[in-house]
């Protein structure tokens, strides 16, 4: 039985590996709340000694942090988390999928392809980059870069997660005018994260973004219209002096790959990804 050994089990790495399991395939998660603390030393032992334990066929790095904010004030525990599990897992002999992010660009492109020269200018970005240059050249190596990832059920640290939750109980959300994503759905990413983990036919280095560039502002105006609730709550307001100061001002991904299922239903759009989402939270939390 093929095994897969997954760093990270927020809202991609869990999504991948219900995703693995239903296929059949044997996963191991790690992550802070089974006691992974990559920021330490006896953290990346403990990675290094569970590799070399259960010989994994693959090796999925799906683990953050992620908040541009905590890396912001934690440049230099955000580059070692990064880059050090990247160390560690490079040296493991498995086919490896790491997860990276469209923070890796500089945000002055529109839409940014696969073969445009990443230029970080935050520390998250900074830290991502880094882990893909300890891959770059390693036998059988992936990165998997995303967009803005939204669809979980239950309340998180990311954007969509706090949009959707705010809204239901009635409370008002900003978003920001001046900075665009193109959302994708987080079953989708699990899809093309699982197939780089398990399909010889994977590139190395892959784009994923949604089927649709929008601004924070409007994907938070659409999470209300799939709410019904009030488009007021929403509430309007620019990058500059806030915390999406600390994001690139253009984030989206044209999309470069996907296993053929996928390519052949198409990437959810943001209407739909909401919908669903909402009906997630809504049997989680017997909310209507």
């Amino acid at each position: 039985m093929t095994r897969v050994l997954i760093v990270g089990t927020g809202l991609v790495g869990a999504a991948t590996r219900a995703a693995l399991e239903r296929g059949g395939v044997a996963v191991v998660a790690m992550s802070r709340s089974t006691g992974l603390h990559l920021e330490t030393r006896e953290g990346l032992v403990k990675l290094h000694d569970t590799i070399a334990s259960i010989l994994p066929d693959a090796v999925v790095l799906a683990h953050g942090p992620t908040s541009p904010e905590w890396c912001h004030t934690h440049p230099a525990a955000s580059l070692a988390i990064h880059a050090e599990s990247a160390g560690v897992v490079a040296e493991s002999g498995a086919r490896i999928v790491l997860v990276s992010s469209d923070v890796v660009f500089d945000g002055v492109a529109t839409v940014f392809h696969v073969d445009d020269r990443p230029r970080p200018v935050t520390s998250y970005g900074r830290a991502k980059l880094e882990a893909e240059r300890r891959l770059i050249g390693v036998h059988d190596a992936r990165i998997v870069r995303v967009a803005m990832v939204y669809g979980n059920s239950r309340p998180g640290n990311s954007f969509a997660e706090r949009v959707l939750h705010a809204l239901a109980v009635g409370r008002a959300v900003e978003a920001p005018i001046d900075q665009f994503i193109s959302p994708v759905y987080v079953e989708d990413v699990a899809e093309v994260v699982a197939a780089a983990a398990l399909s010889a036919d994977a590139p190395r280095l892959l784009h994923l973004g949604g089927p649709m560039r929008m601004s924070r502002y409007q994907f938070a105006s659409e999470a209300a219209r799939q709410l019904g609730a009030s488009l007021d709550l929403v509430r309007p307001v620019k990058r500059a002096g806030t915390i999406w100061e600390l994001r690139p001002k253009h984030s989206s991904l044209a999309t470069s790959w996907a296993p053929p299922g996928l390519l052949r239903r198409g990437l959810v759009h943001p209407p739909e990804g909401l919908r669903m989402t909402i009906e997630r939270i809504s049997a989680v939390t017997g909310r209507s």
